[in-house]
C-alpha cells in the first residue's frame, strides 16, 4: 500500500471493494464545466490501460453530476470511481488520508486552497499547468504539472506513479513550502469559501 494504513483509507477501500495496491487520485472540486471533469474521466479511462490499479474519488456536487455519472458508466469506470458528493467538513480529512494523489484539471485557478490543503496533508499533487498552480508546484520536485491534453496527462501520471519511491520526499517538500509561504490566517476567508463550495455552498 502506498500510504500509511489508516482507518479512513481502510473504510473507503472496503466500501468500494478496492485492492490494497490501488493508487487513489482525489479531486475536490464542484462538478461544473470549469473543472473539466469529463476530460479527466476520459484521461483516466486511457490511463487504466497501463496502470490498472488507479482509482478516482470525485468529491463535490454540481450541475454536471448526472452527466458525469453517465460518463463514468460509459467509460466502464463504475468500479473505479467513487462519487461521495458533497461531504461534511469533518469528513474532509478522511479523504486526504485515503488519497495518494490530489488531481486538478481546472481551466483556471488562483492559489487553490484545496491544492494547498492537499500539499499540507501529505498528498502528492498532480495539477493542470495553469494560474496559481505553477506558483506552488515545481514539476518533479514537490508535485507534477501537466498540460491539458491526453499525451501530457498520461506522461505525467506515468512519471508520478513510477516515482513512488520518492513520494515521501516530495510530500515533505510540498508540506514545507506551504508552511513557509502559506499564511493560513490571512487566507482564512478563502478557506471558508472553499469549504462552502465542497460542502454544498455556491459554486465558483
Amino acid at each position: 500500500r502506498n500510504k500509511t494504513k489508516t482507518s479512513a483509507r481502510d473504510d473507503i477501500f472496503t466500501r468500494e471493494g478496492w485492492d490494497d495496491d490501488s493508487v487513489v487520485l482525489l479531486s475536490i472540486r464542484n462538478l461544473e464545466e470549469i473543472y473539466q471533469l469529463d476530460q479527466l474521466l476520459l484521461f483516466i479511462r486511457e490511463a487504466k490501460k497501463k496502470h490498472h490499479n488507479i482509482k478516482l474519488v470525485l468529491v463535490g456536487g454540481g450541475s454536471l453530476a448526472d452527466e458525469l455519472h453517465r460518463l463514468i458508466e460509459e467509460c466502464g469506470l463504475a468500479k473505479d470511481v467513487c462519487t461521495p458528493g458533497w461531504i461534511t467538513e469533518s469528513e474532509l480529512p478522511q479523504y486526504f488520508e485515503a488519497a495518494d494523489v490530489y488531481i486538478s484539471t481546472a481551466k483556471c485557478d488562483g492559489s487553490s486552497i484545496s491544492l494547498l490543503q492537499a500539499m499540507n496533508a501529505g498528498v502528492v499533487s498532480m495539477v493542470n499547468r495553469v494560474g496559481g498552480n505553477v506558483d506552488w508546484v515545481e514539476h518533479g520536485e514537490n508535485g507534477w504539472l501537466f498540460d491539458m491534453n491526453l499525451g501530457s496527462f498520461l506522461r505525467c501520471l506515468d512519471e508520478c506513479i513510477t516515482s513512488r519511491s520518492q513520494w515521501a520526499e516530495i510530500r515533505s517538500r510540498a508540506s514545507e513550502l506551504v508552511h513557509n509561504r502559506g499564511d493560513w490566517q490571512k487566507n482564512s476567508k478563502t478557506l471558508v469559501a472553499f469549504l462552502d463550495e465542497v460542502l454544498g455552498g455556491d459554486s465558483i
